[in-house]
């Protein structure tokens, strides 16, 4: 086995590597000690994801919910829950959580809405 200043000058002599000097001893270390998986050990810290079924339970038990208060609940960060909110396409408007997709009786509202409005325009004749 070559020396360790033998094997950092040999992982720094790769062509195009711009891998920091720390990088490069530690890869070293690692390899010499046996090491060779190449996957990211588990590290502690606030998961990354979020069960989005038991997300949309949280809402629809409580629409005015925080965000921030559904990430102490489930033990996430705050970021993840706004980021599962955007995946499952709920957005927040008039101060409450609210499926960005409109529902049936939604349309028909809507639909209803603007054909009053365009028989009231029409009524009008500017």
């Amino acid at each position: 086995m070559p020396h360790r200043s033998g094997l950092i000058h040999s992982v720094w002599s790769l062509p195009h590597h711009h891998t920091p000097r720390y990088s490069s001893q530690s890869l070293v270390s690692e390899v010499k000690s046996g090491n060779f998986a190449i996957e990211d050990e588990p590290r502690s810290g606030c998961l990354i994801e979020v069960d989005c079924e038991q997300l949309k339970q949280i809402i629809d038990q409580d629409r005015n919910v925080s965000t921030r208060i559904i990430a102490l609940e489930l033990d996430v960060c705050q970021k993840t829950i706004i980021n599962a909110l955007k995946r499952i396409d709920i957005t927040f408007k008039f101060n409450r959580w609210v499926p960005h997709e409109l529902t049936a009786e939604d349309k028909r509202k809507r639909k209803a809405a603007c054909l009053a409005m365009l028989r009231d325009q029409r009524m009008r004749k500017f």
